[in-house]
C-alpha cells in the first residue's frame, strides 16, 4: 500500500506548461501489462537501451522516473519516453533508486511514467486480461455514463461515493490512482476523521513504497459507488496525518485493486472517464489472513535479479495473528508455501495463498538466520480475517 501527501492544487494546470510533445502516436494496440498488488506495469524505456524494463504507469505521478542503481543521478534531458506503441518527448526523466519500490512489489521497476502520457493519451486498460492500449483521446467514443473527472494540479479526481456498514453514505472526491499498491481504497487522515463513521477496526502492518512498514487502520465498508457502479464490501485504509492537513473535500485515492473490477478507458485530456464491469466485478475483497507481511528480497530493479530467482523475507508480523501465535519473526526468509518454492511464484502469488480462504491451513517452510547460524522451520498457519 502507498501512502503519499495528496496535494490540493487551487487551479488546473494547462497542458501547454509541460515541456514537451507527442513525437510519435500510439499504434492503438493492445500490449501486455503486469499487475503487481494492483499496481500496473508496462514495457517501456528512456535513453533505450540502457533503461528499458517495466514502468509503473501511475496516474498520481507528475514526473518520469527512471532507475538509477547507485543512487540519485543527474536528470536525463531531452530524453524519448517509448511506452505501450508510443513516443512521447523531448522530456525530462529523474534518476532516483526505486529497489524499494521493486521489493514492495515483487517486480524488476525500471522507471515511472505518469503525467507525461496519460496528460496527452487516453489509456484503455483491460484489467481482466491484462491488457493496456494508448489511444489518441480525439478517437475515444464517450458513453453518456461515463465519469466525470476534476483535473487538478495536473491529477485525476473523481467522486464516488461509500456506504458504511451502518448504511450511512459518504461522498468525496478521490484520487485515480493506478499506481498504487494495496487495498485500492486510501482515505485521507483528516477525512476519515471528520467522519466518525470510518474509524478502523483492525491495524495491521502495511508496506509503502520506499519499503517502509507503518500500521495501518483498515476498515470494511458496505459499498463503494464509482459511476453508477457499487462494489460490494471493499476494504478501505487511513493514511497517516498529512504534514500540510488535506482539504475537507479531498476523501482519499482509489487504486488499482479497485480499479481492476473493470474495463476502465481513462481519459484525463478530454476529463472523462468510463467504467465496464469486467468478469472480477464480483469477486471479494480480502486482506492477509496470516499475518506475514512479505517483501522480496532483492534489488529486483538490477540486472543481477533477472534470473528468474525469487526470494522472500517477513518484513513484518501482525499482532495476535495466526503468524504471531506461531512464534514467527521478521527476519524469517521464506523458502515454501503450501508445499511449493517460492523461487518460482510472484510476490501475487504468495499473497494470494495468504488471503484465500478463512479457515484454511497453510503450510510454511522457513529459514531463521541467527548468532552465525540458520535453521529451517515448518510451521502451519490457519488463516482467519481480521476484518
Amino acid at each position: 500500500m502507498r501512502f503519499r501527501v495528496l496535494n490540493w492544487a487551487l487551479s488546473v494546470i494547462p497542458l501547454s506548461v509541460f515541456a514537451g510533445s507527442l513525437y510519435q502516436p500510439p499504434a492503438q494496440r493492445a500490449v501486455p501489462i503486469v499487475l503487481a498488488d494492483g499496481v500496473l506495469l508496462v514495457e517501456g524505456s528512456v535513453a533505450a537501451p540502457d533503461r528499458s524494463g517495466l514502468f509503473v504507469l501511475d496516474s498520481s505521478a507528475t514526473r518520469t522516473i527512471v532507475h538509477g542503481k547507485s543512487g540519485i543521478g543527474s536528470p536525463l534531458e531531452n530524453e524519448m519516453l517509448r511506452i505501450a506503441g508510443a513516443e512521447i518527448g523531448p522530456l525530462r526523466a529523474d534518476v532516483s533508486p526505486l529497489r524499494n519500490c521493486s521489493r514492495v512489489l515483487g517486480q524488476p521497476v525500471t522507471g515511472i511514467a505518469g503525467g507525461a502520457v496519460l496528460q496527452r493519451l487516453a489509456a484503455r486498460i483491460d484489467y481482466a486480461n491484462h491488457l493496456l492500449t494508448l489511444v489518441v483521446p480525439a478517437s475515444c467514443q464517450l458513453p453518456a455514463g461515463r465519469v466525470k473527472l476534476k483535473i487538478v494540479g495536473g491529477l485525476p479526481f473523481a467522486e464516488a461515493t461509500m456506504r458504511t456498514a451502518s448504511g450511512k453514505a459518504i461522498g468525496g472526491y478521490f484520487l485515480i490512482d493506478t499506481g498504487q499498491s494495496g487495498t485500492g481504497l486510501i482515505l485521507t487522515h483528516e477525512f476519515a476523521a471528520a467522519h466518525p463513521e470510518l474509524n478502523g477496526t483492525a491495524t495491521l502492518p502495511s508496506l509503502d513504497t520506499d519499503g517502509v512498514v507503518r500500521q495501518t487502520q483498515f476498515l470494511r465498508l458496505d459499498s463503494l459507488t464509482l459511476g453508477g457502479h457499487a462494489l460490494r464490501g471493499p476494504i478501505a485504509g487511513i493514511a497517516p496525518p498529512s504534514s500540510d492537513g488535506a482539504p475537507a473535500q479531498l476523501a482519499g485515492s482509489i487504486g488499482g485493486s479497485i480499479l481492476e473490477h473493470f474495463d476502465v478507458l481513462l481519459d484525463e485530456p478530454q476529463s472523462a472517464m468510463t467504467l465496464k464491469p469486467n468478469a472480477n466485478f464480483a469477486a471479494p475483497f480480502e486482506v492477509d489472513m496470516s499475518g506475514l507481511l512479505p517483501i522480496a528480497d532483492s534489488p529486483v530493479a538490477d540486472d543481477v535479479a533477472r534470473s528468474g530467482q525469487r526470494a522472500y523475507t517477513i518484513a513484518a508480523i501482525a499482532e495476535k495473528s495466526p503468524a504471531a501465535d506461531a512464534g514467527l519473526r521478521v527476519g524469517d526468509r521464506l523458502l515454501t508455501i503450501a508445499n511449493r518454492k517460492v523461487d518460482d511464484m510472484t510476490l501475487d502469488q504468495v499473497r494470494d495463498i495468504l488471503k484465500a480462504k478463512p479457515g484454511a491451513k497453510v503450510l510454511l517452510t522457513l529459514e531463521r538466520g541467527g548468532d552465525g547460524a540458520h535453521k529451517t522451520l515448518a510451521v502451519t498457519l490457519m488463516l482467519r480475517r481480521a476484518l
